[in-house]
């Protein structure tokens, strides 16, 4: 794009939109990664908690090891898609390449030895920030789905982990009838 002729007040106006965007990504995602290092947590509790009940259902000698197995089945199932689920929020945290608003004086340096125009350089300046702006959308999209996947996996695993426990606590009649 040619930003020879472009009036230097809407160019500037442009850069502004596009500086208060590059801010408003950065606070989107600074929300995103504190909900899923909540979620994390609490994922990570629930499963150690159910890990917790296992290890003190190996201790009760009142019930029989045969009745014992649907329980380990079910809860273990459980305890693994909650922790499954923690994974994906703590994939969703690392650390990625995100832009930021504004930029480094240096990146005006090249512009200053060219004796570039200024409308010029700021018309590459605004075709920059929107190349940032789609680069930030991209990796929010995908921390997105990665916690998306976790909040599901997270939804499903009390229900998966009963629905394991009464198949195994009633295979054998379950057989039977087939």
């Amino acid at each position: 794009m040619d930003w020879t002729n472009a009036d230097k007040e809407m160019v500037n106006r442009i850069i502004d939109e596009g500086q208060t965007y590059l801010d408003a990504q950065l606070r989107l995602a600074t929300s995103a990664d504190g909900r899923a290092a909540a979620l994390a947590g609490m994922l990570t509790a629930a499963a150690t908690a159910l890990m917790a009940g296992l290890i003190a259902l190996t201790i009760a000698s009142q019930i029989k090891l045969q009745d014992k197995y649907p329980i380990f089945f079910g809860g273990g199932l459980a305890a693994a898609l909650f922790l499954l689920a923690a994974a994906l929020c703590i994939w969703a945290l690392v650390p990625i390449g995100f832009y930021l608003p504004g930029n480094e004086p240096k990146s005006w340096f090249g512009d200053i030895e060219t004796k570039k125009q200024l409308a010029d350089a700021l018309g590459e300046e605004a075709q920059y920030i929107q190349e940032k702006i789609e680069e930030n959308r991209a990796a929010i999209d995908l921390n997105a789905k990665k916690f998306r996947a976790a909040a599901i996996l997270a939804i499903v695993a009390p229900t998966t982990g009963v629905l394991v426990w009464l198949l195994s606590s009633f295979w054998e009649r379950i057989l039977a009838l087939i």
